[in-house]
């Protein structure tokens, strides 16, 4: 025996299962992400620290130039005092060409670092304001996880209910198989038709034996009571030829004799004309049968001659 269940009806604590499953994963990535981003601040911060340091070091070495170039102003003008007026004035006109050069590298430099410094600022702020955020969504993280432990929970007892229903399912596809299915129906049915038959042909074995039965059994009483009337007569005849009563008394039981022998005659001749109108019934339906047939037989004849003449 075999059948198949269409399970359908249980879809739901699957379909909550993904569910919750693929929230966890969401939030699971959502954490990492997250920490990346938090990480990528915090090397974005120590690479702004890292320039700062190098605009203080090249304003420091900036400061040094000046100084010593102020340095080696002085001494030039020291130097002034002993040489010649007009070298002097041209290498002090170098200098101080050299000197604006310098300022004004000083001063876009300055302006530069000021502009990076400002934009460095900025950028702190966003990146503070960033790790706040991520100090915030930490704390949020700890929401994340109960909600990802309220979740296995769910998922636990959507399990488990599912487990129940799987049971429940086992149960009836177990019961549903000890349903014999449409083939196994026909099967019994051939067997209980071939039993039928079987039944009926031992039915009318069994009909005929008993008829057969009786009719001996009637012949055996027949037969007895012919004997007892033989022998009846036998005994009286005697007495019968000598008296006058016993003759009379041996026709009167010769007249009743005949009378229930008649009466018998008149009781099977009854059932044999029942039994002659059942058969000529049985055989008017032999004959619309074999009719019925024949002509089915000349139509389906007919039906196969078009068959093979039609068309392909």
């Amino acid at each position: 025996m075999g059948s198949s269940l269409d399970g359908s009806g249980y879809g739901l604590p699957r379909d909550l299962g993904s569910q919750d499953q693929m929230q966890n994963e969401f939030l699971l990535r959502d954490i990492e992400v997250r920490e990346i981003t938090l990480q990528k601040l915090e090397a974005e911060v120590n690479r702004r620290n890292l320039s700062l340091c190098k605009l203080r070091s090249a304003s420091i070495e900036l400061d040094r130039k000046k100084a010593d170039l102020f340095n080696e102003i002085q001494v030039s003008r020291e130097k002034l005092k002993n040489e010649d007026l007009q070298g002097a004035v041209e290498r002090l006109k170098s200098m101080l060409g050299v000197l604006k050069d310098l300022e004004k590298c000083e001063s876009d430099f300055q302006s530069s670092c000021k502009q990076q410094c400002a934009n460095m600022q900025v950028e702190l702020v966003d990146i503070e304001k960033g790790i706040s955020d991520t100090d915030r969504n930490k704390v949020d993280d700890s929401f994340l996880v109960r909600s990802i432990a309220d979740a296995h929970d769910k998922l636990n007892s959507a399990k488990r209910e599912l487990g129940a229903k799987r049971r429940a399912i086992l149960s009836l596809k177990r019961q549903l198989d000890d349903v014999p299915v449409q083939s196994e129906l026909i099967q019994y049915e051939h067997q209980f038709s071939g039993l039928y038959v079987h039944i009926q042909e031992r039915l009318q074995q069994t009909r005929q034996y008993y008829d057969t039965y009786n009719a001996l059994l009637e012949m055996k009483e027949l037969m007895l009571k012919e004997l007892s009337l033989l022998n009846s007569i036998s005994s009286q005849f005697q007495e019968a030829i000598v008296d006058t009563t016993g003759r009379l008394k041996l026709m009167d039981s010769m007249e009743a004799i005949l009378k229930g022998t008649q009466q018998k005659l008149k009781k099977v001749e009854a059932g044999l004309h029942a039994e002659q109108k059942i058969r000529d019934s049985l055989e008017e339906e032999y004959s619309a049968a074999v009719t019925e047939h024949r002509r089915f037989s000349s139509f389906l004849k007919a039906s196969q001659r078009l068959g093979t003449q039609a068309p392909i």
